[in-house]
């Protein structure tokens, strides 16, 4: 593999723009390892951030590997992806889970603050699971904020937006980071799966975009997009593109806020192609984009969204990518405030979007803090979790009972159980072990949650070795075979495992 860390290191700084320049002392990037995405009770084996510009000795750097709590497994998938012995994942020498997190949040909020956020699939990854095991050890979720002077950059859908303007023909089947980065380093290329290296290689990423792509200065747009007023007017600009995962810019219209939720918009995403343009009159072109377009609702940190206005920055190879109105830009903002004005559409709107989320996959769910990100839920108990954490172990006990929310309440026993079971009597301890059994284990001691699933994964790997889908190294299969064995062993005597649940 290329030393990627090498090149980076030749970055001529003196070379760049003073706004360019500031941007990228603000990038830090943030990757995250986990046990597996699909399981509903994912956890860490892998958290790393690290600065843009800086040296592995920076005070910016975090890299926290993190055994598994006790019950937890790995996916077999992810142990070879990882390339990791099961002993090694859950060494005495790494980090307990609620340690790890708790060095998390005192380093995020020591040197994240005014920062850059980057990533691979940050919004609807990372982050996601950030936020779940915050919560779990009763941390506040969403770290990364505006309010903090955060901006988050999903390099995802940078690769989307700059798909969009076709500058190259690009022949990629996804747009996973190894299938970008083999794009455009080559085959020789090879993902490591650790979480300190995919983030040195996002950053080679963002370099490769600044290099490859010469219709559109990329970091321009992206330091455009991280100036807090630029973020505070983006949705009252008439019109906005979003690119899509087939490489094509879809407009949308921002029409209100929403009323049920925060951070949200109601956007109208329409075709360009349906609008009979002839029609000269802003009136009867807003009645024709309220009878195609489909309301929806978007937080502006999802996307990286470009505003049509900014066209005459780009170059001419840009501009020719990107969609043209046959109309004024003034115009078109005359359209989208007879749209704005229309109190009956927009309420029609708001009726249609939250029908949406109501049958999303979420909705309604009520926390109880298992297998999901409980946003909203921690406003009634927020200043209790502080003095939780604050508390020494016999007072956490006591505090457990006063929160409100069943799932909080739930999390900060698990958190006890696993921090401090010396403040639990023989029978409380006994009680909860049960519970656990009862939670992982079914009536033929079956695990409810993982354990079924590593056994078909094993299986789907056989299948896929079998038919020559998948090679694996003799590495991976003494790791897999080793696991199988402590799975077992699990199966056979989890509180065995309670007494050595460090490192077994």
């Amino acid at each position: 593999m290329r030393n990627f860390t090498k090149e980076m290191g030749n970055l001529d700084l003196k070379s760049l723009p003073k706004n360019i320049l500031y941007f990228l002392q603000c990038l830090i990037g943030l990757d995250t390892e986990t046990t597996d995405k699909d399981f509903p009770e994912s956890r860490p084996t892998n958290i790393s951030i690290q600065p843009y510009l800086g040296d592995l000795k920076s005070s910016l750097n975090l890299d926290l590997f993190i055994r598994l709590s006790f019950g937890y497994f790995i996916s077999p998938y992810a142990l070879i992806i990882q390339n990791r012995f099961y002993s090694e994942i859950n060494s005495k020498n790494n980090y307990d889970f609620y340690d790890a997190m708790e060095i998390f949040m005192r380093f995020i909020n020591s040197h994240s603050r005014g920062k850059i956020i980057t990533g691979h699939n940050l919004v609807k990854f990372d982050l996601k699971q950030i936020n779940i095991w915050l919560n779990k050890c009763l941390y506040p979720p969403y770290p990364f904020q505006p309010r903090f002077g955060n901006t988050i950059i999903d390099t995802l859908d940078v690769a989307k937006f700059l798909k969009a303007f076709n500058s190259r023909d690009f022949k990629f089947e996804n747009l996973k980071l190894e299938t970008l980065m083999k794009f455009f380093v080559g085959d020789t290329y090879t993902q490591l799966h650790g979480a300190a290296a995919d983030v040195k290689d996002v950053f080679l990423l963002l370099e490769m975009f600044k290099k490859e792509l010469s219709t559109i200065d990329l970091f321009e747009i992206l330091q455009w997009f991280c100036k807090l007023d630029n973020r505070k007017n983006f949705f009252n600009n008439s019109l906005l593109l979003r690119p899509n995962w087939h490489g094509k810019f879809i407009p949308i219209i921002p029409v209100a806020d929403c009323k049920s939720w925060n951070n949200y918009k109601i956007i109208l995403p329409f075709s360009d192609e349906e609008i009979n343009w002839d029609v000269k009159n802003p009136i009867l072109i807003a009645s024709q984009i309220k009878k195609f377009s489909k309301p929806d609702s978007m937080p502006i940190k999802y996307e990286i969204l470009y505003p049509y206005y900014l066209k005459n920055k780009i170059s001419e190879a840009g501009k020719k990518a990107l969609p043209n109105l046959a109309v004024s830009h003034d115009f078109f903002t005359d359209v989208v405030n007879n749209l704005r004005n229309d109190q009956n559409f927009i309420q029609e709107a708001q009726i249609i979007v939250n029908e949406k989320r109501k049958t999303s996959k979420n909705a309604g769910r009520k926390y109880e803090g298992h297998y999901f990100d409980g946003a909203g839920f921690f406003d009634e108990d927020s200043h209790l979790m502080k003095f939780f954490h604050k508390a020494l172990p016999a007072k956490k006990k006591e505090i457990c009972q006063s929160f409100q929310n069943d799932g909080i309440r739930k999390n900060a026993e698990m958190y006890i159980l696993n921090k401090h079971p010396e403040v639990l009597s023989k029978t409380e301890l006994e009680e909860k072990l049960d519970k656990i059994h009862y939670d992982f284990l079914d009536e033929n001691n079956l695990s409810r949650v993982t354990y079924t699933s590593c056994q078909k994964d094993f299986m789907k790997i056989e299948e896929e070795v079998r038919d020559g889908k998948r090679i694996l190294s003799s590495r991976q299969r003494d790791i897999l075979d080793d696991y199988k064995v402590r799975l077992e062993a699990f199966k056979a005597n989890p509180k065995r495992f309670w007494e050595q649940r460090h490192g077994y």
